[in-house]
């Protein structure tokens, strides 16, 4: 599975599965949640996205870890905005290592830029010099916190940042911009949910066509061969295999131009309902 290697040196899977939401109330069994994370193993997905503001899912993990190997695969995980608020990132740390029954986590994330969060930051970056965290980095980012943390007084850099990245929104500036920092940029909602302006685009269906790839593993494609780590889900086999075999074939350039040129800069998660003003 190509990997990319960090500012740190850490080596992140270019493709990661976004877990499903686990527990009753969700309407996943942890029984059903344990085959897709074994069976998205075994066709080599190595890398998988959380976060505590997902339910019961760290817990799901944990009671998943004692029968797969640790070291094979990288975990990211999140802190909740409700985790910014309440304070205590330490406590929260701890609390996940516990949830998930590992000594270590790939990698932190903060959930969203929240009110505060170059302060929470700092708590990140203890964690980290202790070893708890392999590397850390925010979710829901826009070029203006990647520029803001780098006029802060931070002895950590990011090392990772995620934010909604797709066809119809393609954010090239902040691509560039942490191309420029060296720090690795993970698309969240990178499918879209395959939403109609997805399935129903007329070129996306072309170029599907004449590669013999369904859409989503054209988007999948399209993401890593711009350099971003893909988080996408897929709930059965089929789609599981399917996004696993994205790495046999290449976009030509002239088929990336008209995937870019979809843009319209859509947000599907406005930021003015997760964190107003920022």
């Amino acid at each position: 599975m190509l990997t990319k290697e960090l500012s740190n040196g850490i080596k992140m899977p270019m493709l990661i599965q976004g877990i499903p939401l686990a527990g009753a109330s969700e309407g996943m069994s942890f029984s059903r949640f344990h085959d897709i994370v074994r069976y998205s193993i075994d066709c080599g997905i190595k890398g998988f996205d959380t976060s505590a503001a997902y339910g019961p899912s760290e817990e799901a993990i944990g009671k998943l870890m004692p029968s797969i190997d640790r070291s094979s695969i990288f975990i990211t995980t999140k802190i909740s905005n409700q985790q910014q608020q309440a304070g205590s990132i330490g406590q929260c740390i701890e609390r996940a290592l516990k949830l998930m029954k590992t000594d270590y986590i790939d990698c932190m994330l903060l959930h969203w830029p929240y009110p505060g969060y170059t302060d929470n930051w700092k708590e990140l970056e203890k964690a980290y010099k202790k070893g708890y965290l392999r590397a850390i980095g925010i979710a829901n980012t826009q070029e203006r916190h990647v520029i803001r943390m780098m006029k802060e007084d931070i002895s950590v850099f990011p090392h990772v940042m995620q934010t909604e990245i797709h066809p119809f929104r393609t954010i090239e500036p902040m691509r560039c911009l942490c191309e420029q920092t060296n720090i690795a940029l993970q698309a969240c909602s990178s499918l879209l949910e395959m939403r109609p302006m997805i399935t129903r685009k007329r070129v996306l269906h072309e170029i599907s066509e004449k590669y013999n790839k369904s859409i989503a593993q054209i988007i999948l494609r399209w993401h890593i061969q711009r350099g971003i780590a893909p988080v996408f889900r897929a709930f059965n086999e089929k789609h599981i295999e399917q996004s696993a075999s994205i790495f046999d074939f290449v976009i030509e350039d002239g088929d990336m131009i008209l995937i870019t040129n979809l843009n319209q800069d859509y947000r599907l998660h406005p930021e003015s309902m997760n964190c107003p003003g920022y």
